[in-house]
């Protein structure tokens, strides 16, 4: 290999002192198996044998590796080899002059293989070069979904792009496919895209009308999919009705989806019994899922309504499980990025900062494309924030809640700007005139429509009482104290225990804060004995020093 890399002048000289002085004295089996085996980026034995129709693939290939004929093995097992680029392109030239037309063959015999073998990307560049377009869209429109259950989506998208753009905008099931991939990527505007091509594509697509109604419902999972992470759930049970209801007629993947779907539905209609059983419901579909992405997300969610239960022992479990499933993929792969995002939000209130620290900080490495849900980014940027202060890191805490913010205000959602400014107010960082005048004016808290409006303005409500606890009037404090008792009573009347913790918190504060020191205790004991007992000392320690002198014996 070194031998070509020292030759002087230019690829001319190099390709006709190799014609001279190599090519030229080989034997003419050797030459044609050089000449077949060099068309493909590496080459193995099996393939080999196929391409040449040599029965002894792999010896060739050793024993051409052995003349020095610039081949060289590329792993540890010796299966895969590569030629030297400027050998290879040589080879390419000849076969060209040799037999014209049989690389096009060569690379469909190729493309076929690599298919069989679930080499995708490799099977799609090797139809393009026989110039086989309908066979490469076909490759991209079978493998794209395991791609996108192997949390493989900029693979997906990579190979989209190979495809000539006249081609892959007439292939409904590719568009989807896309759809998928830019969901999962927080890249809304280009998911919109796609479907709008999909629609386009439908109408112009030749199959019966079982194959066009599966392709609807899945376009449906796909728009629902797309509320949830734009944070949204009005009318999203309602698309995924079908699927739901005719579960064995579609892909797993797809029943699996619906599923999770549908506890997050019921997660902000605030049913958490509800939100674990239809991840009962859909265990049999992720099981028989390819990749992770789905069933992590089902893991996740269950775990979600379990902590919102205070049911920590199953929450840990939950969040666990997921970021173990995922982690077959790698510890940086992006689904174990995310379920380690919510586990480390939870071992962040129950002490364990240390590994809440590391979980967050792999999960804060996906960036604004690889957030998944909100839940996720929740964890990432507010909890992540948390632990960076408790550790005195301030800057890299303030610097999460900037990120968050950025994030927040580019993808459009509220839930997370309004926990993002929650965060600054509790650490007593500035939040801007706008914010703070608008939070100001706030005078009273109603629940919203749904569970998702709600908790944005109950974050909105404890930033409201906050800056008044902090920068008001006795008056404005006692006013602060109603409305902290308000939140109270609304969130008991939902049943939200862990919700519940936090508002009383709150309220504690807010009476020891008017020096109504009896109350606050009365209130506060409860919600502190509760902590105590499930493990969470986090809670009661991110709150003002006033909670620690309450607690401390008078």
């Amino acid at each position: 290999m070194d031998f070509i890399a020292h030759l002087s002048g230019g690829h001319h000289a190099i390709h006709e002192y190799l014609v001279e002085n190599v090519l030229s004295t080989l034997e003419p089996t050797i030459l044609e198996f050089l000449l077949s085996t060099a068309i493909t980026e590496k080459i193995c034995g099996d393939l080999a044998g196929l391409l040449t129709h040599v029965p002894s693939g792999q010896e060739m290939l050793e024993e051409i590796e052995r003349r020095d004929l610039f081949l060289q093995s590329i792993d540890d097992d010796r299966d895969w080899f590569r030629y030297h680029h400027l050998f290879a392109d040589l080879l390419h030239r000849r076969l060209e002059r040799l037999h014209p037309g049989r690389r096009e063959e060569l690379h469909r015999i190729a493309a076929h293989w690599f298919a069989d073998h679930n080499m995708l990307s490799e099977a799609v560049d090797n139809a393009l070069a026989a110039g086989d377009t309908d066979h490469a869209l076909r490759l991209v429109e079978d493998g794209g979904m395991t791609l996108i259950e192997d949390s493989r989506m900029t693979t997906l998208l990579g190979l989209v792009a190979k495809l000539p753009p006249n081609v892959a905008v007439t292939s409904a099931r590719l568009q989807l496919n896309i759809a998928w991939a830019n969901i999962l990527m927080q890249r809304p505007r280009q998911m919109r895209a796609a479907l709008d091509l999909f629609d386009a594509a439908l109408t112009n697509t030749e199959v019966d009308e079982a194959a066009i109604h599966a392709l609807r419902v899945e376009a449906a999972v796909v728009q629902a999919s797309g509320k949830l992470f734009a944070d949204e759930i009005a009318g999203v049970q309602e698309l995924v009705t079908d699927c739901l209801h005719h579960p064995d007629t579609v892909r797993p993947f797809l029943a699996s989806g619906a599923g999770s779907i549908a506890s997050f539905v019921a997660l902000y209609t605030f049913d958490f019994d509800a939100a674990r059983r239809w991840q009962d419901w859909a265990a049999a579909y992720h099981a028989q899922t390819s990749g992770p992405f789905s069933v992590m997300y089902g893991y996740c969610l269950a775990g979600a309504a379990a902590y919102e239960q205070l049911d920590i022992p199953a929450a840990e479990n939950y969040f666990r499980s997921a970021v173990a499933m995922t982690g077959k993929s790698g510890v940086h792969a992006h689904a174990a990025r995310l379920a380690g995002a919510l586990l480390g939000a939870l071992l962040y209130e129950m002490g364990t900062i240390a590994e809440a620290e590391q979980l967050l900080d792999e999960s804060y490495k996906l960036g604004s494309e690889g957030g998944g849900l909100v839940e996720f980014m929740l964890a990432t940027y507010g909890t992540g924030s948390r632990v960076k202060a408790s550790l005195r890191h301030h800057a890299e805490a303030e610097n999460r809640l900037d990120e968050g913010a950025r994030i927040a205000e580019s993808l459009r959602l509220p839930r997370l700007a309004a926990r993002m400014v929650n965060e600054r107010i509790r650490a007593g960082l500035p939040v801007g005139d706008e914010i703070r005048t608008r939070l100001m004016a706030l005078t009273a808290y109603r629940p919203q429509a749904d569970g998702i409006a709600t908790i944005t303005s109950e974050l909105d409500e404890d930033s409201s009482i906050r800056l008044l606890l902090r920068e008001g009037s006795p008056e404005e404090i006692e006013h602060a104290c109603a409305r902290a008792k308000d939140l109270v009573l609304s969130i008991e009347s939902q049943a939200r225990p862990r919700a519940l913790i936090r508002a009383k918190l709150l309220l504690a504060m807010c009476l020891s804060v008017a020096e109504r020191f009896a109350e606050a205790r009365t209130v506060l004991a409860p919600v502190a004995a509760k902590c105590t007992e499930l493990g969470l000392p986090q809670i009661l320690l991110d709150e003002d020093a006033r909670i620690a002198n309450l607690l401390a014996p008078t």
